[in-house]
C-alpha cells in the first residue's frame, strides 16, 4: 500500500503506481505457459491452445509496454528533487527510450494481419520464444516465457523489469512509500484531547487513499490497475494507439 507524504515531489507516486503495474504485468506475461502436444487434456486442440497463449503474451506485453510509457510520461513531468531522484528519472528515461523506437515503427496492418493469419509462429519468433530457423515447436516441447522475450518484438522483458524494480526500490529507499506497519491517524476527543486511533488495515487504505487525491491522473488513459484486463487481443495495437494519441517525450 502506497504511504502518502507531503514531502514527496508531485507525480512521484504516479510514477511509482506504474512501475509497480508493469512489474505486476511482467510477471504474469513470464508466467504463461503451454504444455507440449503430447501431454495438452484429451479434446484440446494444439492449434487452438497455442494462439489461446499468442493472446494472452500479447495482452501482457500490452500492458508492461503501456505502464512503462505512462512511467516515462510521469518521469518527465516530475519537477525538484533530489540527486537520488534525478537518479530515477534517468533510469527510467534511459531504459524505455527504446520503446519509442517500437512506437515508432508500429505497422497496425501488419499487427492485424497476424491475428488474421493465425501465424503464431512467426509471433513467437519475433518475440525470441522459438528460433528463427525452427518451424515451430515440437510435439514433445512445452512453451515456457523467459526473460528474453522481446516486448513488441524489440526490447527484452527482462532489462525493463529490472528496470522497473531497480526505480522502484530508489524511490522506496528515498520517499517510503510503501508502509510496513498500520497507519497511524491522530484526532480530537469530545473532551478535545488529542488522541491516536490506529484503524484496521482496510479502513487505513481508505484513509490513506482519500486523503491525497490522485490529481495526476488522466481520465482518458488506460491505469495501472486495468490495463491488463481492459485490453483486446489487438492489445498492442490499443496501447500504441494510446501512446500516438497523447506522445511520450522525456
Amino acid at each position: 500500500m502506497l504511504t502518502f507524504h507531503s514531502t514527496v515531489p508531485p507525480g512521484v507516486y504516479a510514477l511509482a503506481d506504474h512501475l509497480d503495474g508493469a512489474l505486476a504485468a511482467g510477471e504474469d506475461l513470464l508466467a504463461v505457459r503451454l504444455a507440449a502436444t503430447a501431454d495438452l487434456a484429451p479434446g484440446v486442440a494444439p492449434a487452438a491452445a497455442l494462439a489461446d497463449v499468442v493472446r494472452a503474451l500479447r495482452r501482457q506485453e500490452a500492458a508492461v509496454l503501456l505502464h512503462l510509457l505512462q512511467a516515462r510520461r510521469r518521469a518527465a513531468e516530475v519537477e525538484g528533487g533530489d540527486a537520488a531522484l534525478r537518479t530515477v528519472l534517468r533510469l527510467v528515461a534511459g531504459q524505455t527510450s527504446a520503446l519509442l523506437d517500437l512506437v515508432a515503427t508500429f505497422d497496425p496492418d501488419r499487427e492485424t494481419m497476424l491475428i488474421a493469419l493465425a501465424d503464431v509462429q512467426q509471433f513467437l519468433r519475433e518475440r525470441g520464444v522459438i528460433a528463427p530457423d525452427v518451424a515451430g515447436l515440437g510435439a514433445f516441447q512445452a512453451l515456457e516465457i523467459g526473460s528474453t522475450y522481446r516486448i513488441g518484438g524489440v526490447v527484452e522483458v527482462g532489462g525493463l523489469l529490472d528496470m522497473a524494480a531497480s526505480a522502484l526500490d530508489l524511490l522506496d529507499q528515498q520517499y517510503e512509500l510503501y508502509a510496513e506497519d498500520e497507519t497511524v491517524v491522530t484526532g480530537t476527543s469530545a473532551d478535545g484531547e488529542i488522541v491516536v486511533v490506529t484503524p484496521a488495515p482496510a479502513e487505513a487504505e481508505g484513509l490513506a487513499t482519500s486523503a491525497v487525491p490522485d490529481t495526476t491522473a488522466e481520465p482518458d488513459a488506460a491505469t495501472a490497475s486495468n490495463a491488463a484486463t481492459t485490453l483486446t487481443p489487438g492489445s498492442l495495437a490499443a496501447a500504441l494507439d494510446e501512446v500516438n494519441r497523447r506522445p511520450a517525450s522525456v
